[in-house]
């Protein structure tokens, strides 16, 4: 068996293996995946994401994104090539919340491993285009003029309000939010606010190659910033319905407190995947 780094060059190799949305990350900025193979057979393969690598004051964790293993051998081989790479990457912490659909069975893998594991709820809140058209938000707002399609925005304008929405907002973003071009988002569904010429708020779209489409982003940094948001919510929403089938699926991941609010806000009843998570001290 042998230890094989999966990087945008030789992807297309461990396609058949890797989930196909988990796969599309593979070649972003802090996103590192490795497969155990043997005779061009792919035994187990693991895909991770380093968070606060560029922060001085902050420790960098590994975040493990997904993870699948079909031979105990293998299992062992890749553990041990994931502890290593954290190690040279400085990773003080590891971490994850996978679905117990998607890695239920390799629960006690992980606390063999010294991961400290526990039930909990998924992040991802799963709705379809058909029941956010339902909100009463959608119905009884209109949208105004300052609210536009992100695709007619240039790169250069785009690099600058990303730009301000770092600096303007203090809470998680993605990691590689400033490396991400313009291409990553959906440019129909995805919008932002324009005042005086400038930008104040974005909500981004991805298309996942699944075809679901996965909220990246919602910020707004301007004067109205509450009800900002809401238009541009209720922008992409009447957008996608006229793009998409009305049973498409939109992810929504509540990775932080602001997010979690506002999908409580919008779906008090709404639930994650049952899931467990776990962590673990590195070095």
């Amino acid at each position: 068996m042998e230890i094989t780094e999966i990087t945008e060059d030789n992807v297309e190799q461990f396609m058949e293996y890797i989930d196909p949305d988990a796969c599309e990350n593979i070649g972003r900025r802090f996103y590192r995946a490795v497969a155990v193979t043997d005779d061009d057979t792919t035994e187990a393969a693991m895909i991770w994401e380093l968070k606060h690598a560029e922060d001085e004051e902050v420790d960098t964790e590994g975040r493990l994104d997904w993870i699948s293993v079909t031979d105990a051998s293998a299992k062992k081989l890749l553990f041990e090539e994931y502890a290593s790479r954290a190690t040279e990457e400085e990773v003080t912490k590891s971490y994850f919340k996978f679905t117990t659909d998607a890695a239920g069975s390799l629960r006690e893998t992980f606390e063999g491993e010294g991961f400290e594991t526990e039930d909990c709820e998924g992040d991802d809140i799963v709705v379809t285009i058909e029941r956010l058209l339902e909100l009463p938000m959608v119905k009884k707002t209109k949208t105004p003029p300052y609210i536009v399609e992100l695709g007619t925005l240039k790169s250069r304008s785009f690099r600058s309000g990303v730009i301000d929405c770092m600096y303007h907002i203090h809470r998680e973003l993605p990691e590689d939010l400033a490396a991400l071009s313009l291409d990553w988002y959906e440019p129909d569904v995805s919008c932002y606010e324009e005042s005086d010429g400038n930008i104040d708020g974005f909500l981004l779209v991805h298309r996942m190659t699944s075809g679901k489409l996965r909220v990246e982003l919602l910020a707004d940094w301007g004067p109205d910033e509450k009800k900002n948001l809401m238009y541009m919510v209720r922008f992409s929403i009447l957008r996608a319905a006229e793009l998409y089938p009305h049973d498409t699926e939109v992810v929504i991941h509540r990775h932080d407190s602001a997010t979690f609010k506002l999908s409580a806000y919008l779906f008090p009843e709404a639930k994650g995947e049952e899931s467990f998570s776990g962590q673990r001290q590195e070095g």
